[in-house]
């Protein structure tokens, strides 16, 4: 099953989850699965064409739960990390971005210290964070509750300056979601191949 002419909307969510597991992307429900599909029955048949159900199935296991009371962010998945690019909550977004990639990530890239500065004006944002003991600064392109995907750059540039053979790969849902993995470049190269789902390592 699988392969890169696959089309993802002509398998049905158990298919498609059951073609995860050879990526050890597993413990999806039955009625996580019976949901989605539910769901799919509400979308309007032209809207079918633009989405991509694989992105949507990667979402719903990845995005993690967020807690607006106490601010605290708890992942939802080791293998996959997914995040809508206007954030739920801008006071600390990439707090909460960092931690989700942290917990894919494991030993190769703990991100401690964060300290999101939003300056004065709209774009006047910098994001400290410390990786292995050296502190790093990113200043963001975009103001708002909206993440600058670079990010994801800036991250990959330290993983190689470190030596590490894994890096961020991602794809998109083709709309705000952001779909995040933490692998070597064959393993994002096989799960292209496998699934027709193409992931990138630059927002280029």
């Amino acid at each position: 099953m699988g392969g890169a002419d696959m089309n993802c909307n002509k398998r049905t969510y158990q298919e498609l989850a059951k073609l995860l597991e050879d990526f050890g992307i597993t413990g999806i429900s039955n009625e996580l699965i019976e949901s989605l599909e539910q769901q799919l029955t509400e979308f309007p048949p032209e809207a079918l064409d633009s989405m991509n159900k694989m992105a949507l199935l990667l979402t719903a296991i990845s995005t993690g739960r967020y807690d607006f009371q106490t601010g605290v962010w708890k992942p939802t998945s080791d293998n996959v990390y997914s995040f809508d690019i206007e954030a739920l909550d801008s006071g600390n977004m990439y707090e909460v971005l960092f931690q989700g990639l942290s917990s894919i990530a494991g030993d190769q890239l703990q991100i401690s210290d964060v300290r999101q500065d939003d300056g004065e004006n709209y774009y006047d944002r910098k994001v400290h964070f410390t990786v292995d003991g050296t502190e790093h600064c990113f200043r963001a392109e975009f103001g708002g509750d909206w993440y600058d995907t670079k990010v994801l750059d800036e991250l990959n540039k330290i993983l190689e300056e470190k030596g590490s053979l894994y890096r961020l790969w991602f794809m998109t849902d083709g709309y705000q979601q952001v779909i995040v993995f933490f692998c070597k470049e064959d393993w994002a190269h096989r799960f292209t191949e496998k699934t027709g789902c193409a992931l990138v390592s630059n927002t280029n």
